[in-house]
């Protein structure tokens, strides 16, 4: 017997479930259940309508529900067990197979190691689970699968999740919203909520939500709460703080709701949260408590599979792009400075300039910058291709911090700005001119933010150093006025923020980059040295904060990699 639900939550289809099962009471009542949830359910009765159900599969199916032992009409076929039909049927969805439970009155071990052997995810022996705990399973696993990244609408939404997002922050709230939601809202159909917690703070992530966006510090307590105890069952008394009589309708809304951690990297977190419906008959909208306890081991996994995937791509997308550009920056800075030698070259000749000219040496310099910039690039681009080099011998980050600074007052960048080092040093085993030209550089952008724009008298660069999670860490923070977020979020491409059209150029020991800051300093920290040169800046609190990071020295560096 087939039923249909016909209720389809944002374009994902109901989930699609087989029961076999021999007794047509059990079947025909497992079915209408299921069809009362939103299912789409088959029942099969015996041996042999189940192998013509699977020889004929147009469709794959999310979960089957196996019986063990199958009292089938026909003698030959008695000795077949349900695990035996769930091999056939794996091997007709190898790509990817269904969810098996097996649901069934015998429970002898030698069925318990079969059911393991094909990789049966919940055993639920005959009037012993209760009958909403024996859905949340089905529920749960249907869900499981349909996250899976091995589905192709799934790794296609991820991939175009990654390429079109430019933060990690962004990239996990579209996967929550565009691939994780609506699956839940079809495999569960219970109300849910996300919480991300991320530099800005914590907010609920689904738009057109019952609940707000924000929500003053009542999310952050539940997120904290969550990841300290693994589950949270929100209650009004477990938090901090006064509220309103505005606010009554919300923690109304989120009393009983039970919450789940899902991933944590760096400062970002993510909860679920599965919230209480006291009208509902579903016991599992009644008591989330229960359905979370069921779907947390089955959830958690395929999220981190999901988050890991998206990060993947994003960085082999992120790579791609950076090898391209570079590639095409480099060719740009040595067509450019060529051309421009050339026309110098070309009218000292005839007389029409003087070398001796202030705004010839400026011109020339400019050229020399970019050709030795170019040439930089494509070496970086080359060491890609290279064998891993003899590991270079560690400088202190402070000596080269202070030899940066002295060449910008040399040249003439530094202006009346003070140098504020904190205390403490670190080592790193980096070529010494590539962190050299990265900080320089990077004091180089500071100093042209602070002079172009003065908050007051007496400026000053700060440079601290950290260890942290097992990273060794560079702070810079400076005194200007902030930028705005959309202009930071490309400070770190070519020639963005970087000619420095008030300041005198001069002095000796010029290392390439001067026209290109922060995207060389960028490039050199990533590309070549497997560090991170990040954005840090916090917009409630004065000036801009960068944070150059690189592995401590106990951890196994990986060769760095731009793909290509």
């Amino acid at each position: 017997m087939t039923t249909m639900a016909t209720a389809v939550a944002a374009g994902v289809p109901a989930k699609r479930v087989l029961v076999v099962e021999d007794k047509r009471g059990t079947a025909d009542a497992l079915v209408e259940r299921l069809q009362n949830r939103g299912f789409r359910a088959t029942s099969v009765s015996d041996v042999a309508q189940t192998r013509a159900l699977i020889r004929n599969l147009r469709e794959p199916f999310d979960v089957a529900i196996l019986d063990m032992l199958i009292e089938d009409p026909n003698p030959a076929d008695r000795s077949t067990t349900g695990i035996d039909l769930g091999y056939e049927l794996r091997e007709a969805q190898c790509d990817l197979p269904p969810e098996f439970v097996v649901y069934s009155a015998h429970d002898q071990p030698k069925h318990y190691n079969d059911a393991l052997q094909l990789g049966v995810a919940a055993y639920i022996k005959k009037g012993t689970t209760d009958e909403d705990d024996m859905f949340s399973h089905i529920s749960s696993l249907a869900l499981r699968r349909g996250l899976s990244p091995v589905r192709p609408e799934i790794g296609k939404k991820i991939e175009e999740i990654a390429e079109e997002n430019s933060d990690v922050s962004t990239a996990v709230s579209n996967l929550c919203t565009q691939v994780i939601k609506p699956e839940i809202d079809v495999s569960l159909k219970v109300p849910s909520i996300f919480l991300l917690s991320d530099g800005k703070g914590t907010h609920n992530l689904i738009p057109d939500h019952v609940l707000p966006m924000d929500f003053g510090n009542v999310y952050k307590q539940i997120q904290d709460k969550t990841f300290a105890h693994d589950q949270f069952i929100f209650e009004r008394g477990s938090l901090a703080g006064r509220f309103d009589e505005r606010d009554y309708d919300v923690l109304q809304r989120l009393e009983g709701g039970t919450f789940l951690p899902l991933y944590t990297a760096g400062d970002l977190r993510l909860s679920i949260g599965i919230l209480r419906v006291e009208t509902s008959a579903l016991a599992a909208e009644k008591e989330p408590r229960k359905l979370a306890s069921i779907l947390n081991p089955y959830l958690v996994p395929p999220i981190n599979r999901l988050f890991k995937y998206l990060l993947r791509i994003e960085a082999a997308i992120e790579s791609a792009k950076r090898f391209i550009l570079l590639n095409y920056t480099s060719k740009f800075c040595l067509y450019v400075s060529g051309a421009q030698m050339s026309v110098l070259d070309e009218a000292v000749e005839k007389n029409e300039i003087d070398p001796s000219n202030e705004s010839f040496q400026k011109l020339q310099k400019l050229a020399v910058d970019l050709q030795t910039t170019g040439k930089e690039f494509s070496q970086l681009i080359d060491t890609r291709r290279q064998a891993k080099p003899a590991a270079a011998q560690k400088v202190s980050v402070r000596s080269v911090v202070g030899e940066a600074w002295a060449m910008m007052q040399d040249q003439r960048l530094a202006g009346k700005l003070e140098l504020v080092q904190g205390d403490g040093d670190f080592s790193l085993a980096v070529e010494k001119k590539d962190l050299l030209v990265a900080v320089l550089r990077m004091l180089q952008w500071m100093a042209q933010r602070s002079m172009a724009r003065p908050s007051g008298p007496n400026q000053k660069i700060e440079v601290a150093y950290k260890k942290q999670a097992g990273r060794l860490e560079i702070h810079f923070t400076d005194q200007s006025r902030i930028l705005g977020t959309q202009l930071r979020r490309r400070l770190f491409e070519p020639f963005t923020q970087g000619f420095p059209t008030a300041l005198e150029v001069g002095g000796k020991g010029n290392l390439p980059g001067l026209y290109l800051p922060l995207y060389l300093a960028k490039t050199l920290v990533e590309v070549k040295n497997n560090g991170l040169l990040e954005d840090k800046t916090d917009e409630n609190k004065p000036g801009h904060h960068f944070v150059m990071s690189f592995p401590a020295e106990e951890e196994k560096i990986p060769d760095a990699e731009v793909a290509g």
